[in-house]
């Protein structure tokens, strides 16, 4: 089995729960994980998905990798899934994923 790398985010980590609880209760006011919907709508609102470099099938396989068959994230899920889509990226342009 693959081992698992560790990612440093740089991100202020209140002000990204925060703004992820944000999406998280887009459309539905009483969640408390992200689907992948939403997922994709907060990183096209961020500027992450382009349809070029990052797409929302990339998106979708790291979010089906991770979540499995629960179809939700919670944040530190939402963090391992970032980081499968960094990785994704990285393999593609052959550039360290910490650096996507």
């Amino acid at each position: 089995m693959a081992e698992k790398k560790e990612y440093e985010f740089k991100w202020d980590g209140k002000e990204i729960k925060h703004r992820w609880d944000g999406f998280v209760k887009f459309g539905n006011a009483s969640a408390v994980e992200m689907t992948g919907k939403n997922f994709d709508k907060w990183l096209k609102d961020a500027g992450v998905i382009d349809s070029k470099n990052i797409t929302t099938t990339m998106t979708g396989i790291a979010f089906s990798k991770i979540t499995g068959s629960k179809k939700k994230a919670n944040f530190n899920e939402t963090k391992d899934i970032l980081a499968a889509v960094a990785e994704d990226r990285a393999r593609k342009t052959k550039k360290d994923p910490q650096s996507k």
